[in-house]
């Protein structure tokens, strides 16, 4: 049952994607240049998280995130997120309800949160490993896991160790040692020491001793 509504879903937003769009859309349709994000899907994923995202600004987001909405890779990775997202929020003031992925939301959300030279540098890291997954998707797939602040995951389903993560971006707190960041921290993890930390943003955390 589950697979089915995930073939469902997913046959839905295709549609979604190659219908034509209209100017008198309402501000819940996305098309495959546009999501949209409202103050409902914004509270569900600040609870999902536990990141409060409700402090974001996303008016201007095409604007301020031009580079990254026209970057060809981020766009086939979105459109590839979107089609094969597994969770999704229903938006029930749709007449016919809409459904948005709530990966790909996560993604703009945490880019408004952490603003364009963060996202810009984390990008820049991320995207030939992006590259690389979508060029091979029978062989790697991207796992996001908001609940864990894990924003974007790779994983090599045909690695020696099956199901082997070689790279992630993730936004939250995390331990070094005896002490742990106070709050949360744009970082990544890469092989051959996926445990590593590699911070982003801020550059410079702050860190309290665990007790």
């Amino acid at each position: 049952m589950k697979k089915f509504l995930s073939i469902f879903l997913a046959s839905i937003m295709l549609v979604a994607f190659l219908l034509p769009t209209d100017s008198t859309a309402t501000s819940h349709d996305f098309s495959i240049n546009q999501i949209s994000i409202d103050t409902s899907m914004v509270q569900q994923i600040t609870e999902e998280s536990g990141t409060d995202f409700t402090d974001v600004d996303l008016t201007n987001f095409e604007q301020d995130f031009a580079f990254l909405l026209n970057d060809p890779v981020f766009k086939e990775m979105e459109e590839y997120l979107v089609l094969n997202s597994q969770e999704v929020i229903i938006d029930e003031t749709e007449v016919a309800g809409q459904w948005i992925p709530i990966a790909a939301a996560g993604i703009r959300l945490l880019a408004g949160k952490v603003g364009t030279k963060a996202i810009d540098k984390a990008w820049d890291i991320a995207k030939p490993h992006v590259k690389k997954a979508l060029d091979d998707v029978d062989r790697y797939k991207f796992i996001v896991n908001i609940k864990n602040g894990r924003y974007l995951g790779i994983i090599d389903t045909k690695s020696k160790s099956k199901d082997k993560t070689i790279f992630a971006l993730d936004y939250h707190q995390f331990k070094e040692g005896s002490k742990r960041t106070v709050d949360d921290v744009l970082h990544y993890h890469i092989t051959p020491n996926i445990k590593e930390h590699h911070v982003i943003y801020p550059t410079d955390p702050k860190w309290e001793t665990i007790k």
